[in-house]
C-alpha cells in the first residue's frame, strides 16, 4: 500500500534499487557508469535525488536531479534538472496531487530547498507534461519548437572571415573565455564553462559529439559550438558566441552539414528568444515534436517566476542527455 511508504532522500547504496525500477518502468536498462555520469559527476555536485521505499527497502519511486551550476537573472546559482522520474506501476494509481510521484516531489523540494538548489528544469511528453501542471509538479514551460532547414554552402566573405575548426578536449581553455565574454546574453541557464562541455560532451557515455571552434580568420576565437549527426540530420546540440554571429555559426555548421550528407540541419531554442529570431531570417522552419519544456520552483514561484522562465536558455543540449 502506498500509505506504507517511506520517503526520503538519496543513500549510498541507493543506485541498485533505483536501476532496478528503471528496468521495471522504462523497459530498458540504465548502466551504473551512465547514472553515476547523470547524477554523481555532474558539475554541481550530488545525487541530488529523492526516493519512495517500501516497508521491504524496495525502491518505488524516484524523483532524480542533475545538479548544474548556472545563472540565475544573471547571478550565480544552481539549476536542478529533472531526469528518469518514476514511479513503480503498483504505485501509480490516479495521477493525484497527494499520489507517490507528488509526495516524493515534495520531499525533494522540502530536503534540497536549503542545498542551493534554486529552481528545476526538464522536458516530457504532452501528456505528462499536462498531468505535471495538473499536479503542480510542473509551473510553467511549453512546446519546445524545433527549427530545421536544408543545408547550405556558405558564401565566399563568411569563408574568407572566419574559419571553423575543431575544438580539442586539450583545448578547452578557450571555452572558459568565450563565456567569460558573452555570458550576459545568457541571464538564466546553465553555465557553459569547459568543466560542463566537458562533462556533458567528452564523457558522456553514450553519444559521440564534435566540438567546433569559430574564429575571425586572423584574430582570437568568438564561439564555439557542439554537432552531433542523427538520422542525416546535423544537430546544433549547443553553441556560446555573440547573438550577432549566430548566422555566421549557421552557415558555418550547414557547411559542414552539406559536406557530411546531411539532409536538413536542426535546432532547438526558446521560441521567444533573439536566437530564434535569427533562425527564422536565415529560413528556418519550426517542426515542432510532443516535446514540452517544464520548469518546478522548490517553494512557491517567485514574483520574477514568469520572466525567469520566458528567459531560461536551453538547447538540444538539455534535452539530449539521457
Amino acid at each position: 500500500m502506498s500509505e506504507d511508504l517511506v520517503y526520503r532522500t538519496y543513500r549510498e547504496g541507493d543506485e541498485e534499487g533505483i536501476l532496478t525500477l528503471f528496468q521495471e518502468v522504462f523497459g530498458h536498462d540504465l548502466t551504473l557508469p551512465f547514472w553515476e555520469w547523470k547524477y554523481k559527476l555532474a558539475p554541481g555536485g550530488g545525487p541530488r535525488i529523492a526516493v519512495a521505499q517500501e516497508p521491504n527497502r524496495k525502491i518505488v519511486a524516484a524523483y532524480n536531479v542533475i545538479s548544474l551550476p548556472a545563472l540565475i537573472r544573471g547571478e550565480k546559482g544552481m539549476l536542478g534538472q529533472c531526469v528518469d522520474i518514476m514511479v513503480h506501476p503498483r504505485h501509480r494509481g490516479r495521477f493525484m496531487k497527494q499520489g507517490v510521484l507528488v509526495k516524493t516531489f515534495q520531499l525533494f523540494c522540502h530536503s534540497y530547498r536549503s542545498k542551493g538548489v534554486d529552481f528545476l528544469y526538464g522536458f516530457a511528453g504532452r501528456r505528462h507534461w499536462i498531468l505535471g501542471q495538473r499536479t503542480g509538479i510542473y509551473q510553467g514551460g511549453g512546446q519546445i519548437p524545433f527549427y530545421k532547414k536544408r543545408p547550405e554552402r556558405q558564401g565566399l566573405s563568411t569563408r574568407l572571415k572566419y574559419s571553423f575548426r575543431p575544438l580539442s578536449g586539450e583545448n578547452l581553455e578557450v571555452v572558459d573565455e568565450i563565456w567569460r565574454q558573452n555570458q550576459e546574453g545568457f541571464t538564466t541557464g546553465a553555465i557553459r564553462n569547459q568543466d560542463y562541455v566537458r562533462w556533458r560532451y567528452l564523457m558522456h557515455p553514450k553519444w559521440g559529439y564534435s566540438l567546433y571552434l569559430l574564429s575571425k580568420r586572423w584574430g582570437k576565437p568568438v564561439g564555439w559550438c557542439a554537432l552531433r549527426v542523427q538520422q542525416g540530420e546535423m544537430l546544433l546540440m549547443d553553441f556560446v558566441l555573440p547573438l550577432s554571429l549566430f548566422s555566421v555559426l549557421l552557415s558555418k555548421v550547414e557547411e559542414v552539414a552539406s559536406l557530411a550528407g546531411c539532409s536538413k540541419v536542426s535546432v532547438a531554442v526558446p521560441e521567444d528568444s533573439l536566437w530564434a529570431n535569427q533562425l527564422r531570417l536565415k529560413g528556418y522552419i519550426n517542426e515542432p515534436t510532443d516535446l514540452y519544456f517544464s520548469t518546478s520552483f522548490m517553494e512557491d514561484p517567485p514574483v520574477w517566476a514568469e520572466e525567469q522562465i520566458k528567459s531560461l536558455f536551453y538547447t538540444m543540449g538539455d534535452m539530449d542527455i539521457l
